[in-house]
């Protein structure tokens, strides 16, 4: 086989050239290719007779819409639109009926389905043509009206927004700030001045005599609350991280054995009638009134 076809990790296909000598390991490939021409000729065919558009011969046309989300999904119906508008000069040259192959991604799969979808129900007819009534709906014109959706309500909207922020940024503030303020007035009390940063104190001092081969030591220096401080923090979170997993695998252990958890329990009242009522009347009787 030809080096040629091996592009990557996947053999190459040249399905339409390549008829007889296909790669043993492209045997799915060719199925594929197979199958989508089939459904392909059966469209051209069902076109061919309904509208009378006979595409036997043209080449094979695809039409793809990239992601973007709803922009996407607006461009793409916009394009839909243009193509099955009909040109004075080329009158067998438009519409989706010209289109063999559809591949979307993302938001362009929002008008993707939409047309395959509406197309199975029209029976082949276009379904985005421009109606005789311009008129919005009650929805269309809601969205219309309030598609400022972040400040709908204008300057009243913008203060609470403020508000919202400044609530935010002053919680932060307080829950952070005291863990902050404790850290700088032990540093200062510790290294009161730039000159002490290079002097450990006493009990840095002590371990280096007292451990003299540990390397790590002697190298702390000025830094070694910061060091201090970090083997803390990995205690910490390691034991939180244990703390978690233990709980999360209790609460799931839990669940298991339940079964079902009730996230909505009917009030006490209704659901201690039911109880009555089941045990008091069998499946199929009525209770007396």
């Amino acid at each position: 086989m030809p080096e040629i076809y091996e592009r990557g990790n996947h053999p190459y296909v040249d399905a339409i050239n390549d008829v007889d000598q296909i790669h043993e390991a492209a045997c799915l490939a060719k199925s594929v290719y197979d199958s989508e021409k089939a459904a392909i000729d059966r469209r051209r065919k069902f076109i061919r007779e309904r509208i009378g558009r006979d595409r036997r011969k043209s080449a094979w046309t695809g039409l793809a819409f990239s992601g973007g989300g709803i922009r996407s999904a607006s461009f793409g119906l916009g394009v839909l639109q243009a193509l099955q508008a009909k040109h004075k000069d080329h009158p067998n040259v438009y519409g989706i009926e010209g289109i063999d192959y559809l591949s979307t991604v993302s938001g362009g799969g929002y008008i993707g389905c939409s047309l395959t979808a509406t197309l199975q129900k029209t029976r082949g007819k276009f379904p985005f043509t421009n109606p005789d009534n311009y008129d919005d709906t009650d929805s269309v014109r809601h969205i219309r009206d309030f598609s400022n959706y972040l400040i709908p309500h204008g300057a009243l909207d913008v203060a609470t927004a403020l508000g919202i922020i400044g609530r935010g940024l002053v919680a932060n503030t307080v829950i952070i700030l005291p863990v902050l303020l404790f850290c700088v007035w032990i540093s200062l009390l510790i290294h009161p001045t730039v000159e002490s940063l290079g002097t450990p104190i006493p009990v840095i001092q002590d371990l280096i005599k007292t451990f003299p081969g540990l390397p790590l030591l002697p190298l702390l220096h000025g830094y070694w609350f910061t060091a201090i401080l970090a083997a803390l923090n990995f205690l910490f979170l390691f034991a939180w991280a244990l703390a978690a997993s233990m709980k999360h695998r209790e609460e799931r252990d839990a669940s298991r054995r339940m079964g079902f958890r009730f996230e909505n329990p009917l009030p006490r009242d209704i659901s201690n009638r039911i109880l009555r009522d089941s045990a008091l009347h069998p499946l199929g009787d009525k209770p007396s009134r």
